[in-house]
Formats: structure tokens, sequence, C-alpha cells
């Protein structure tokens, strides 16, 4: 039985500015939230306009729409998602002692997440973990929703492709995530900006979300201007200039409101205070009627000049340098720290904690960003792609590559692989991502390209510490290729993204790629640096673990024995790398059959790393979960399976249902059950094994075969 591996990256090796290691065994599943953001729904301010619309998805809630689903379309700033909450906010007021309807809410901005967020719906349906980690979950979910007793609501917003909806088919078929159903009270709600009917199928009710009527774009501006801006026919010609568009006639009205508390003697001869006034300088940028994306330009623009006017110097360039970010709350509690404004962009080298953050909640106040400040999650400033758009010809790249490089350092980024650091990467990553386009442009300059190829680099380790190991491995081959364009072959950091890789391509069972992949890096290193420079031992780790896991136990021995003396002579015998080492030739002892050798072995390296790192630390569980497979092979099976059950709890809890890790203590386990004589049981946790590990690592993955085998064996009859 061959026991699970230890990989030498336990410790943080720096190549450069590029990190090396990182623990296999952290993949839990993505995080995700099903809960409606009431939060965001501001009760100050009804919803204008929108009546009869919401009262029509009311009525379609009490029907079950036919079981369509119901689409709302219009471009960004229509109000989609204030017409979800508000529907949200009146399923939600029931009289006391009838049932609130349930509500499911997914974003689904990022469809990286969606499968994650919908197999949480599956399981919050009631379905067993078997059929929620099952690659056909789509038909159990919905299958499930059709026949539910109580009323519901799924929404879905933020679906402007509706490509990442088809899921394990196609959504305009009625195969994708989203179907029609056969609920009675049920209903499914989606807001996008993409209305093209063949996309939705013929399933789909499209609801086109258009701007407002000119009396409701006239109420909308007062709402938020305040009886000081004007009488109600100048609100009307302002509203009708604005276009009728929500987030326009919010942000004018936002404005006025804001002027107006200022006393007269302070503001500029020239500043905006009505809605006349706010028109004609609209007038005199473009005489000609805006468009809606010009429209907020414009409004971008006098809210800005007012805020430079009014002691608020740096709003503009803060505004461009959020801009400049990936379409994601943006985390500036990191990437906005006042030392590293100041050291990186010259137009805030002297702004203050206390100045920024009047700037920034000035910028809120005006409607131009919000501050979000979640229970759950990092403080975060969101932008709306409007906002952003505004922006878009003053993207300042060079100087968010220096904001990048300064979050890199601190310590709050610490490993992406280590548990304690998986709220701040989450919040980070999709800005690691999205700047690495950056790194492509060959008129950048260099040390912007080598940071961003950097935070995306981290960012990819994080993706495969949570699980996420296809994009990860897109990720890495797209550093790998940057690195080697710009850098060559022969860099350290070149070397290091590509050890990254084959990591993630051994992970996923591609042993040819990682095997040339893994040689090239050993032998790479071993010119670059000498045989025995701290990376070359690393990478001549990686070398020894992955053959023995394809079989060659005599070089696996040979590299990884080479590997522990230099360690034990440099490091000492309690360094992790030493640890490490120790850990993977116990490996080959089991495999050997030399069993009373490693569990002694592994009993000692187990007593280290319990005191070490404690008890439940994922390096310890590792250690742990071999151990109990020693135990099992040397007939010990209440002890073996004990042990198996107490690392298979722990581990998740840490690292979620479907890590890599916790398959493989869970197919262990089977394989103790089988050995006495369950067979019914054993045979149920194989199955639960193949189904997601079909899912997440693929039918031809070596873990995949084994579970399914092994499951096949037991339906067998016995022989005569």
């Amino acid at each position: 039985m061959v026991a699970q591996d230890g990989s030498l990256a336990a410790g943080s090796i720096k190549i450069g500015k590029v990190v090396l290691g990182g623990e296999l065994d952290q993949v839990p599943d993505a995080p995700v939230t099903l809960s409606a953001p009431v939060g965001d729904r501001d009760g100050t301010y009804p919803l204008r306009g929108r009546d009869d619309l919401v009262e029509t998805l009311l009525a379609l809630c009490r029907t079950g729409g036919e079981g369509r689903l119901q689409v709302l379309h219009g471009l960004g700033g229509c109000g989609k998602t204030a017409i979800a909450l508000e529907l949200v906010h009146r399923l939600l007021q029931r009289p006391a002692g009838i049932p609130a309807r349930t509500v499911w809410w997914i974003d689904a901005r990022h469809g990286v997440l969606l499968d994650s967020a919908l197999r949480a719906l599956a399981w919050q349906t009631g379905l067993g973990r078997e059929q929620a980690g099952a690659a056909w979950v789509a038909d159990a979910l919905w299958e499930r929703l059709s026949h539910a007793g109580q009323e519901w609501l799924l929404v879905v917003d933020n679906a402007d492709d509706p490509r990442v909806l088809d899921g394990p088919g196609r959504l305009a078929a009625g195969t994708g995530w989203l179907r029609p159903h056969a609920a009675p009270s049920g209903l499914i709600l989606i807001t996008t900006r993409d209305g093209t009917p063949r996309l939705w199928g013929p399933s789909a009710m499209l609801h086109p979300v258009l701007p407002l009527c000119e009396n409701a774009a006239t109420q909308v501006l007062i709402d938020h201007a305040g009886p000081a801006a004007g009488s109600t026919r100048a609100a009307q010609a302002l509203a009708r200039r604005l276009g009728g568009l929500p987030l326009a006639l919010r942000l004018a009205g936002a404005y006025l409101a804001e002027v107006n508390e200022m006393p007269g003697a302070f503001r500029e001869p020239q500043t905006p205070t009505d809605f006349t006034s706010y028109r004609e300088a609209l007038d005199s940028s473009q005489s000609a009627r805006l468009q809606p994306s010009q429209v907020v330009d414009e409004t971008w623009r006098l809210s800005v000049e007012y805020l430079h006017k009014h002691g608020y110097p740096c709003a503009g360039t803060l505004l461009d340098l959020l801009a400049t970010f990936a379409d994601a709350p943006i985390p500036h509690t990191l990437l906005l720290r006042p030392a590293a404004l100041n050291d990186v962009v010259g137009d805030l080298s002297r702004i203050g904690g206390a100045e920024l953050w009047a700037t920034l909640v000035e910028l809120s106040t005006l409607g131009l960003l919000e501050l979000r400040n979640p229970h759950d999650g990092l403080p975060a400033v969101s932008l709306h792609p409007l906002i952003r758009d505004a922006s878009r010809a003053r993207k300042r790249v060079a100087d968010v590559a220096g904001l990048m490089g300064h979050a890199q350092q601190l310590e709050e980024l610490g490993k992406p692989e280590e548990p304690q650091f998986w709220d701040a990467w989450e919040a980070v990553v999709p800005h690691a991502l999205g700047l690495l386009g950056h790194a492509r442009d060959t008129a950048g300059d260099a040390s912007s390209r080598t940071v961003f190829a950097s935070g995306a680099e981290l960012a990819a380790r994080y993706l495969r510490a949570r699980g996420m190991l296809h994009e990860a491995a897109a990720q890495f081959k797209e550093i790998v290729a940057i690195r080697l364009a710009f850098w060559g072959p022969h860099d350290p950091e070149t070397l290091a993204s590509q050890q990254h890789l084959a990591r993630v391509m051994h992970d996923l069972g591609d042993l040819d790629t990682a095997r040339h992949i893994y040689q090239k890096v050993w032998h790479g290193t071993c010119e670059l640096l000498g045989d025995q420079h701290e990376h070359t031992l690393i990478a001549r780790h990686e070398l020894g673990r992955f053959l023995h896991d394809t079989g060659d136990l005599v070089a696996a021995r040979q590299h990884l024995s080479s590997v522990l003396d230099i360690h034990l002579r440099v490091r000492g015998a309690d360094h992790a790398y030493t640890l490490t080492a120790r850990h993977e030739l116990a490996r080959i002892l089991h495999s050997e059959g030399q069993l009373q050798g490693a569990h002694s072995e592994y009993t000692s390296v187990l007593a280290a790393r319990q005191r070490l790192l404690g008890n439940d630390h994922p390096r310890t569980l590792r250690t742990r979960h071999n151990l109990a497979c020693v135990l099992h092979d040397l007939g010990r099976l209440e002890e073996s399976l004990g042990e198996l059950e107490a690392v298979l709890a722990a581990r998740r809890q840490l690292l979620g249902e479907e890590h890599p890790a916790v398959l493989g203590t869970q197919y262990r386990v089977a394989c103790v059950l089988r050995s006495q004589g369950e067979s019914s049981r054993a045979r149920a946790q194989f199955r639960l094994v193949q189904e997601i590990a079909e899912r997440t690592l693929g039918e031809a993955h070596p873990h995949t075969r084994r579970a399914r085998e092994a499951a096949r064996e037991l339906e067998r009859p016995p022989p005569g």
C-alpha cells in the first residue's frame, strides 16, 4: 500500500522575488456564500420606476413562472441588482407565523467559484455528500428543487457571460447549471447585461431593464439631492439629460447633496449647486446628447473636480489607481497602504492614513465607490464597472505594479499554502491574476513585469492550495511562457515557475509532463547554482518523490538519501526539510514491504512534528495518515481504522470535503473496512471517492482509477 507523499516544499524558499514551496494537501473547497446581500439595499431611498416589474416577479414567485428562467437584462448601471434585492426584501417581509421563502444568492462574476457555489446549493437543498460531490450533481439538484416542498428563490447575479452557466452541458439546451423546473412556487432569477435570446434558450423569459421613465428618474434625483437642489421641473430637465440611467442619477444627486451641505462662502464660484447648473456644466463640455457611459464620465468628472476644490486633491488619482485593478472588490487595507502609496505613487508621496481614509469616505459619499466591511472577509472598495470605465484612459499600471510589489512583502500575505493567510489571498488573487496581462506587454518596464509575474505565481499557488488544480495549471503555463520569453530558460525564476508547474501536473496525474519538467529543473538548478544549493536540493527531492510515485524505488532512494544527508549536516535533525526527506524515505520503506522499519521511522518523524507543529498541522496529519497505513498492513486493523477516522475528521475540518488528501484518507478508511469484511460500507466509500475524484481530478487520474477498480472488485460475485 503506497502512503501519501511528503513534499520538500515545507518551508518558504525564495529565488529573487519568487517563492518556491507549498503543501500539497491544503486544497479545501473554495469559500462561497449563498446568502443574499440584503445590506446592499438602502431603505432610505425607495426603488423608483420598477413597481410593475417587481410585481410581475412577485406573481411569478407565487406560480413558479412555468419553471422558466427569469432573466433581467440591461446595460450596466440600470439597476438590475437593485430590482433583485427589492424582490428578496419583499419576499422576506412575511406576517408572523408564515414561513419565509428560502432565498439563495449566487454572484456569477467569478466563474471559477460558480461550481463550488452550486454544489453548496445542492448540499443545502438536502442532497447527501455523495450526490453533491458527484459529476451528475446538476441532474440531482434540479430533480430535488423541482420537488421541493418549500417556496424558494434562486438569484444568480451578474451573469454577464452566460457561458459560465453551461456547466456540464449547455444552458440554452436546458442541460446547464440552470434549468427549467417543475416546482410550483420556486423561481430562478438571473441578472445580466446580455439579453441575446439564443444564449438563454427557449426556457428563458427575458425582462428588459430599461432606463427610468422621466417621472421616476426625476424622483430619484430629488431623493438623492434633497430639496435645496431646485424645482421639479429643473430636476426633470437634468433627468432627461442623464438619460434616465439610475447610476448617473444617483451620482448627480449625491454630488448636489454634498455641495449644498457646505456653507456657501466656502464654495468655488463655478460650483454647480442645483439641477440647472449641474445640467449646464454637463452641456458645457459636450453639447450633444450623451450616451450612458459618457453620462457617467461627465458625472465622474464633476464629482472629482468638486473634491479637488474642497480639500481632497488625491481623489482623482485614487480613482485612477482603483480602476487599474481588476473588476473585483479591492482590499484597500492590503493594496493601498499609505507607506506604499508614498513610496510608489508620485502624486501621493505625502498622503497619510487619515487623509487617505477621508478621501475614500468622500468618494463613497458621492457614490463613486462603495466601502465594504463584511463580517467574514477583509474590508474592500468596489467600483461600478461604468465608473471603472470612466478612468480607463488614465490607467496607472506602473504605480499598481509598485503597490502589488509592496503587498507581496506584507506579513498578512504569507505563504498562500498556509490556511491563516487564505482570507487575504482570496481578496488579492483576482487582481494578481488580472494584472498578469500587463506582463506580456513588450513595451512595459522590466520591474513591473517582474512584479506582475511574481504576483500571478503566488496567486496560482493559492489556486492550487484551494483545489482549483486545472485553473492553477493554466496560470502556471502562462507564467512559464512569459518567463521563458523575457527571462530565458536558465533564469532562477523561470526554473522556479517550472517547478510549480511540474507539481501541479503531478497533482493532475499528467506524469509524462511532470517527469520532463522535474528533470529539467533539477539539471538546470544544479548547473546554475551547484549540486548542494538549497534550491537544487528542493528540485532533487521533488524528482525523488516523483520517481517513488512512478515505482522507481531504487532511483528515488538514491536521490532522497543524498538530499537527507546534506540536510542533516547543514540544517540539523529538526529542520522541516530534514523531516520531510525522512518522511519520504519512510514511504519508500513502506513500498518495499519493510513495515517495521517504516513504522519506526514514521513514529520518530511524527513525534518531532507533533512537538514542532502540533497534532493537527497538515504535515503532522500526513504523517499520522501514513503511519495508520502501516498499521493496516501490519494487521492492526482497529488501531489503523481509529487513527484514519481521526485524521479524516481533522482533514475535513481544515481542508474541506474534496481535498485530494481527504480523498486519500477516505480511500484508506475504505481499504481497512474491506479488510474487516465490511464490504458494503467499503464499496460505498470507494464509490464516493471515485465520484469526487472523477470531477475534480479527471477520470484517468490514478486516484480515480484505483477507487473505481476497488469498487468494481467488491461488486464482482465471489468465485465458485
